[in-house]
């Protein structure tokens, strides 16, 4: 017990010490945060400590450091975007001993200052997610921080040609095929109608919306973690990791997405990564909302699940599903199965059709021509987390689902 005793409390003190040097380096506008895996919502992370830095910082050329972790040093999900990011001007820290050290500082911040109601400025960048998403001076406000220089656009250029694709002329969608849940615990069960695999966004639900783009002469371009050749022999939408992903490398991610119109699917790295572009989004099937993931740019569209209310056999209006904030967290409601239980409700994905018309929303928006109405989210979020973003509920979604709509536009 006094070895374990006498452990923690050197180990506390070497965390206040880097903690506090931290502090102090920030007086000389050097600022660290963690650096995790350098993809999707990692991706994110950075471009919103690199933006808000540059905000607080009282130079024009603040110092940036990430911390690889001292036990994971060597993982990486996009090696092309990790070297895009240390030509960009990030520096990163990936010696063992230094990471550890770091990370003790880093420890003592999340310990002894964060869970005790934290501070608006502690030594290591830090952020909740809702912050994260919300932050309407980093997401609107700025610019991004790490844009791709014009020798990458000339190679990414390059790479969508042999893919017989134009920047701009194609949007991705994202499918989570059926063996991404394989792997994923299963909370719920057929009462509460919740798993991961409610989570779905496959790539089946895609067709009709991609079949409508081409009279536009716009492709659509499938992520997603396996191939599904077998899916899309009609070819109506590119099946980019049986085809190219392997033999041209993890650059033509940032290839894809710096070039595309935009991105269609639910929350996830890829998302993240379209985020971190300040890419137009068509967010669907989202859930819990407006906890996870408020899109905050021009342009943007969400839709979220709609919730069935088992014992009460109706849907559970927005006004209804936004209040849910103020009873559960994010992460209860992503991962408590007893909620489900208790409260009776099952959670019903987005149509074909619903995808469908979002997508000629977004493209539309985009191209200055769109001429139907407008139901912004800040009017729908008063008072809520994100409710300065100037993204959009999808309009379809809410004229051809009035029942939800009840109390928020009382006459849909």
């Amino acid at each position: 017990m006094y070895k374990l005793n006498m452990k923690k409390l050197i180990l506390n003190s070497i965390g206040i010490l880097v903690y506090s040097a931290v502090y102090i380096l920030r007086f000389f506008d050097i600022y660290f945060f963690r650096y995790s895996n350098a993809f999707g919502h990692q991706t994110l992370n950075v471009e919103y400590y690199a933006r808000r830095v540059k905000i607080i910082s009282r130079t024009d050329n603040p110092t940036l450091v990430g911390i690889r972790h001292y036990e994971k040093a060597h993982t990486i999900a996009n090696d092309s975007l990790f070297e895009h990011h240390k030509h960009s001007g990030l520096n990163i820290v990936s010696n063992r001993m230094m990471c550890f050290l770091l990370d003790l500082g880093l420890t003592f911040q999340k310990q002894k200052i964060e869970k005790k109601g934290g501070k608006k400025s502690t030594s290591f960048l830090t952020s909740t997610l809702e912050k994260l998403d919300t932050d309407s001076g980093v997401h609107l406000l700025s610019d991004v921080a790490f844009p791709f220089n014009a020798d990458e656009v000339v190679v990414f250029d390059e790479i969508l040609n042999k893919m017989s694709l134009k920047s701009g002329e194609y949007y991705i969608v994202l499918d989570r095929g059926k063996n991404y849940y394989k792997s994923k615990i299963l909370i719920g069960d057929s009462t509460a109608g919740y798993s991961y695999k409610k989570q779905h966004n496959l790539i089946e639900m895609q067709f009709k919306a991609a079949k409508a783009m081409k009279e536009y002469n716009i492709k659509a371009v499938k992520m997603g973690c396996e191939p599904r050749k077998e899916i899309i022999e009609d070819g109506v939408i590119l099946d980019y990791p049986s085809k190219f992903r392997n033999s041209i490398g993890d650059i033509a991610d940032l290839a894809l997405m710096n070039g595309c119109k935009f991105y269609v699917g639910p929350s996830s790295g890829v998302y993240g990564l379209a985020q971190s572009l300040k890419k137009p989004v068509l967010l669907c099937n989202v859930f819990p909302w407006p906890w996870h993931r408020v899109p905050m740019g021009g342009n943007s569209i969400v839709m979220p699940k709609k919730i069935w209310l088992i014992k009460e056999k109706r849907m559970m209006t927005l006004c209804e599903m936004i209040k849910l904030e103020n009873h559960y967290s994010m992460k209860d409601l992503l991962y408590n199965k007893a909620i489900f239980d208790s409260s009776s409700i099952e959670l019903i994905s987005n149509t074909e059709d619903e995808i469908a018309y979002g997508v000629k929303e977004i493209n539309s928006r985009i191209d200055g021509t769109w001429d139907g109405d407008n139901y912004s989210l800040s009017y729908i979020l008063q008072g809520y987390i994100g409710e300065v973003s100037q993204s959009y509920l999808s309009t379809s979604f809410v004229e051809n689902n009035p029942d939800i709509m009840t109390s928020i536009y009382p006459d849909k």
